[in-house]
């Protein structure tokens, strides 16, 4: 339960604030005492056996052999997590492919709805407009798709519901798909045995599409799938789980690291009422890119995820209205002049979880002539902070806007704009000012990742905020605008953050305004959102076994190997 409870700090009066009792952080303890091993050996197994792997990818792409065993080799590659280690053969071959694709089609014909269906996905999330004019061999004198097709191939269907899911707006071929896929896979996991293998693959696919999956957690599970596949390539599959093993080691470091200077700085025991996310706050970093090289990007997300967590909860559940506006005239002004306009329990906060990152940041950012960049992300810092207190000031008069008014606020308030910008310090010399302004002109892709963080946040959150003296969710606003009930709303929301997906998938098609990383960037926080909020809980918020499993599967635990 949340309520308002009497405090009392330094010299202040005691004051009603709308407390609300977080759940206790479950992660620092056992992240601190972690020791790494000695991965010598692994890393030596692994070099071994990328070569043979890329060598084999090599092969398959130069051979004359039919174009389904290309695309599901690199589709298998990506699935297992070590695609990475191929972009420049992948990206070779499917370069090929969809410049050629027209006459390669043709000369395929025996493709079935299973490999049509994956070739158009893979595609896709490379960024290639490959058309869906690809699936009209599967339609009907209406122009629907044939259902038997559907009926007759389990696997196909499974393969067509992941595809349609990269669909863009005005694509109502595979709108339609979504809808018919979805119901005849519920139909067919109903009537399966939960021990089959693909019966608890479809589950997990309705859960969440694979391309709104984080793909750590997508790989970790497609390792298990492909594990109970009698056909597996076994040098594959286990350079596939040393990899993983290997590169969880690096995480597991990074994650202790990040555990140490979040308890360094000591601003835990100095506060009440806020979300102590340990390694929920790596976990939403590193899911921005998990690859080795992206260690500054995963460090900068962090901590900027704990930043923007320990500030929302000051502006949402500790600060009065008094001290929340001198906290934001202190922001505003960001020098240490200002300490002395907060108050004396904010004063760390502001030191050394503010001031202090971004003055790190640009001390890691100077070698690479990227320093300047700081100054926009701390720019959105302070627009973050703006549109926070103007949520206070509507929680304080008890003011509910209208979802229209509500939302021109709540997307800059969801922190994915500033979020953005800090992570993409990290991609050093692919963030310059060229990047920089356009994200200033806020495109498309970052409008529909907010909208989708927002939404599924207050989706997500909404009965717990309403135990407490919170302000009004898009939930409220949504159902005072249109006078629906509450079910409704949600309902209503949710088809919100379908059409803002498609509107990502549109933007990350070729040719781009940006280097492909930065696009990536956008992609994986909005996949980030997807896990916090699955099923319509917030379980970033309340930490439960969904999330702890998550944690533990990717970061925690490593792969069993015979």
């Amino acid at each position: 339960m949340a309520t308002s409870q009497i405090q009392h700090h330094g010299n202040s009066d005691q004051v009603a604030r709308p407390i609300a009792n977080f759940q206790r952080d479950v992660w620092s303890e056992s992240i601190l005492s972690y020791f790494p091993g000695d991965d010598r050996v692994i890393e030596a197994q692994v070099k071994e056996l990328k070569v043979q792997v890329q060598n084999e990818l090599i092969i398959i792409a130069a051979s004359s052999q039919p174009l389904q065993h290309l695309i599901s080799f690199i589709d298998t590659l990506e699935r297992l997590g070590v695609g990475y280690h191929f972009e420049a053969e992948i990206e070779e071959a499917l370069q090929n492919i969809y410049e050629n694709y027209h006459s390669i089609f043709d000369a395929n014909e025996e493709l079935d709805l299973y490999h049509t269906s994956i070739l158009f996905r893979v595609l896709r999330q490379h960024g290639f407009p490959i058309s869906c004019d690809l699936f009209d061999k599967y339609k009907d004198e209406k122009g629907s798709f044939k259902e038997s097709f559907i009926v007759e191939d389990v696997k196909g269907t499974l393969a067509l519901y992941e595809a349609a899911h990269l669909r863009v707006r005005g694509e109502a071929l595979l709108d339609e798909a979504v809808i018919l896929t979805t119901t005849y896979l519920k139909k067919m996991v109903s009537q399966r045995s939960e021990s089959d293998p693909l019966s608890s693959q479809i589950a997990r696919a309705l859960e969440l599409p694979l391309h709104r999956n984080m793909p750590r957690i997508a790989s970790r599970q497609y390792i298990e799938f492909y594990e109970q596949d009698p056909s597996h390539n076994e040098s594959l599959l286990r350079f596939a789980k040393l990899d993983f093993n290997m590169v969880q080691s690096l995480h597991k470091q990074e994650l202790k690291d990040h555990a140490k200077w979040w308890a360094d700085l000591g601003i835990a025991s100095k506060l009440r009422s806020f979300r102590e996310r340990v390694g929920e706050s790596y976990f939403w970093g590193y899911g921005v890119f998990f690859e080795p090289q992206y260690a500054l990007v995963r460090k900068i997300g962090a901590q900027s995820c704990m930043l923007t967590t320990v500030v929302d909860d000051l502006y949402d559940s500790y600060g009065t209205a008094e001290e929340l506006e001198l906290l934001t005239q202190a922001i505003e002004r960001w020098n240490m002049e200002a300490l002395d306009l907060v108050p004396d329990y904010m004063k760390p906060v502001y030191e050394h979880l503010i001031i202090e990152p971004f003055e790190e940041f640009e001390r890691d950012l100077v070698k690479d002539e990227r320093s300047d960049c700081v100054d926009y992300s701390r720019e959105q810092f302070k627009i973050l902070c703006r549109s926070y207190l103007r949520e206070a000031r509507w929680r304080h008069a008890k003011y509910i806007p209208s979802y229209d008014e509500y939302m021109e606020n709540a997307i800059p308030s969801i922190a994915y704009y500033f979020a953005t910008t800090v992570c993409q310090l990290g991609l050093r010399k692919l963030n310059t000012k060229e990047t920089c302004e356009w994200m200033s002109r806020v495109p498309k892709i970052l409008t529909a990742s907010c909208i989708i963080a927002r939404l599924m946040d207050d989706i997500g959150g909404h009965k717990f905020q309403k135990e407490r003296d919170h302000i009004a969710s898009a939930v409220d606003c949504y159902v005072k605008q249109y006078g629906v009930s509450e079910e409704v709303a949600c309902g209503e929301l949710k088809k919100q953050v379908d059409e803002a997906w498609k509107d990502i998938v549109e933007e990350m098609l070729r040719p781009n305004a940006v280097p492909m990383p930065l696009l990536m960037c956008i992609l994986n926080l909005t996949r980030v959102v997807e896990i916090l909020y699955q099923g319509g809980e917030d379980h970033y918020t309340s930490a439960g076994a969904n999330m702890i499993n998550n944690v533990r599967i990717t970061l925690i635990d490593p792969i069993p190997i015979n």
